[in-house]
């Protein structure tokens, strides 16, 4: 069947960090030899399959990155804390955004 809508969600958080630290650190002169993010999360399937009352989102998200370069510790945690909030789908996440559904019958 493929990746789980879950797992989706996951991976666009994964490679749209990914994507904004590597451009980012780049433009500010850092050379990055390796770069790994993990992210993992906690869904409560029962909730959301409607077995159970409660939340069918993910309770938690959590990121372990990974980074290989030259540049010192405290300089690439600053420029990656500035980075965070420019990165556009952990952004979505972290602040309400609508979302509108339309539905159209066709039979």
């Amino acid at each position: 069947l493929g990746a789980t809508p879950q797992e989706l969600l996951l991976a666009g958080i994964g490679n749209c960090l990914a994507a904004t630290y590597i451009g980012g650190l780049s433009a500010s002169g850092v050379k990055v030899n390796s770069l790994v993010l993990d992210v993992s999360g906690r869904v409560d399937f029962r909730a959301a399959f409607g077995v159970t009352s409660g939340n069918p989102g993910f309770e938690s998200i959590q990121v372990q990155v990974l980074i290989d370069t030259e540049e010192s510790s405290e300089r690439v945690d600053a420029l990656l804390a500035k980075l965070l909030p420019t990165a556009p789908i952990p952004d979505t996440i972290m602040r309400p955004v609508p979302l509108t559904v339309e539905v159209q019958h066709t039979g």
